[in-house]
């Protein structure tokens, strides 16, 4: 409901790529990327991207824009995300 109700405009925010690593799991791996948080009071984020986006990533240089809403519910969301050139 946080999501389905949110009718808030996106907001965009331009994070860079500090270190990514894949997590193995029973049925495949995860390609995930440690981002610089854009949240105030957090220093990291943790997401999964698709895995023809993880080997190009090179952390220190690439940097990830990623849109998100407030939540109807009041929890930040991330609609989607883009790497940037």
């Amino acid at each position: 409901m946080n999501a389905w109700l949110d009718t808030a405009p996106s907001t965009a925010h331009q994070a860079a790529v500090l270190d990514k690593f894949e997590r193995s799991k029973r049925r495949g791996r995860n390609d995930l990327v440690v981002l610089r948080s854009w949240q105030p009071g957090k220093e990291r984020e943790e997401r999964q991207v698709a895995r023809g986006e993880f080997d190009p990533l090179e952390p220190g240089r690439s940097t990830v824009t990623v849109l998100t809403k407030p939540g109807h519910l009041g929890y930040e969301w991330v609609v989607s995300y883009r790497i940037d050139p």
